[in-house]
């Protein structure tokens, strides 16, 4: 963290736009082992953590948006970063138990669209309908330890998924994907979309442009 603080400090990032922000952030972050369930470590109280030691997919970019976003407003302290984690990683920008966390990726993008905190790209060239169903988590409770010790809030995700179904969310199918490319800039988030049942996104990450623009 200090590292990285010092770095955006002495070259001044904070000029950045958040976008080419992040991605200097991700750079630094090269290397990062994947650790999966860093957020699940305490099944009985739902806490904001980072850990910089290891990310997933999901930590990756949520922690490289909240990095630059820290730095754009001058923070530079641990409380800095978990303050605007805090506010992507749950509904409202509020912790309020387990049931607040923004489990799926496209609800965790519609509620920081409604915070504006993200502008969802939903009208991109060849964009289709996705009509994929989500209830992956009320159906399976047994693989979440929180679900396990906490079987009251099955039915409070049940109807988080019903709403997250019943919205409108567009995707570009494969084939359409590489003439799409030179519209994505550096700090776009990208989910990729599944129709393994009850699942909306299943891979996450962020674009990168080089200095070639690839």
């Amino acid at each position: 963290f200090s590292r990285i603080v010092t770095k955006a400090k002495k070259e001044h990032w904070s000029e950045l736009a958040t976008g080419a922000l992040m991605g200097k952030v991700a750079l630094e972050l090269v290397g990062t082992p994947y650790v999966a369930g860093t957020l699940d470590r305490d099944s009985a109280h739902e806490r904001c953590s980072v850990d910089l030691t290891g990310l997933d997919c999901v930590t990756f970019f949520e922690t490289t948006l909240a990095f630059a976003r820290m730095l754009k407003k001058g923070g530079d302290k641990p409380v800095d970063l978990l303050r605007e984690v805090t506010n992507t990683r749950y509904r409202g920008g509020r912790l309020d138990g387990y049931a607040s966390r923004l489990h799926y990726t496209s609800d965790w993008l519609y509620d920081n669209e409604q915070k504006g905190v993200v502008k969802v790209l939903s009208d991109l060239p060849g964009a289709e309908p996705f009509k994929q169903k989500v209830s992956f988590m009320s159906a399976h409770p047994a693989s979440y330890k929180a679900l396990t010790a906490h079987p009251e809030l099955v039915a409070k995700l049940k109807a988080q998924e019903a709403a997250i179904t019943s919205r409108q969310m567009q995707y570009i199918p494969l084939a359409k994907i590489a003439a799409i490319e030179p519209l994505l800039k550096t700090g776009d988030i990208v989910g990729v979309c599944t129709n393994l049942a009850g699942l909306d996104i299943v891979h996450t990450g962020i674009v990168f442009c080089d200095d070639k623009g690839v």
